[in-house]
């Protein structure tokens, strides 16, 4: 069985992530808006890199849940 730690984690993750992109993506489209392209660039590749992370813990959660339901046997 899958601690509920662990699915509490995972299932803040999935829930934060997207938040947490959008606000990077904005920033990073300011950015681009006063020329600053290098910082745009590196905003850029950091919601990327979250996005990634984002996909990665949903199935890890989504794995964890179907654990979760196929546990060990009622006896």
């Amino acid at each position: 069985m899958i601690s509920r730690r662990v699915l509490t984690v995972l299932l803040a993750i999935g829930c934060v992530a997207p938040v947490a992109i959008a606000v990077v993506v904005g920033v990073a489209r300011l950015l681009a808006a006063m020329d600053d392209a290098v910082g745009a660039l590196a905003l850029e590749r950091v919601a990327l890199a979250l996005g990634i992370a984002w996909a990665i813990s949903l199935v890890c959660l989504l794995l964890a849940l179907a654990i979760n339901v196929l546990g060990p046997p009622e006896q």
